[in-house]
């Protein structure tokens, strides 16, 4: 495979900083071995499905720790990403289309869809 080397390229390749983890996916990177080992016979959806389940039945106070760690991530993106634009210009964001062709397609293969509600 051929690999452009141009200068302008090699802008377009410049990685932005990365988005932090979700307080969510904190706790499931804490606790991902625990599930397994209580669930042996779970595949990683099912025991992600299971992680969800009592991620939403935990409590505020248990989640603080997942939810700190993102807010003290999020600061230091928020940081980052501002020291990024001002030395490579705005990052361009990705828009979400709520396009029916779209959902139609999602549909015709067989999956639920939710956007357009």
């Amino acid at each position: 495979m051929h690999k452009n080397t141009s200068s302008s390229s090699k802008k377009a390749n410049v990685e932005h900083p990365k988005k932090p983890m979700t307080s969510f996916f904190h706790y499931t990177g804490e606790n991902r071995e625990q599930y397994k080992k209580k669930n042996p016979d779970l595949k990683g959806k099912d025991i992600l499905k299971l992680m969800s389940t009592d991620w939403n039945k935990m409590t505020d106070g248990q989640k603080k720790k997942y939810v700190d760690a993102y807010e003290k991530e999020k600061v230091k993106y928020d940081a980052e990403i501002k020291a990024f634009e001002e030395k490579h210009g705005p990052v361009k964001r990705k828009k979400r289309e709520t396009d029916t062709k779209d959902k139609d397609a999602g549909e015709k293969r067989g999956r639920k869809t939710t956007k357009g509600k």
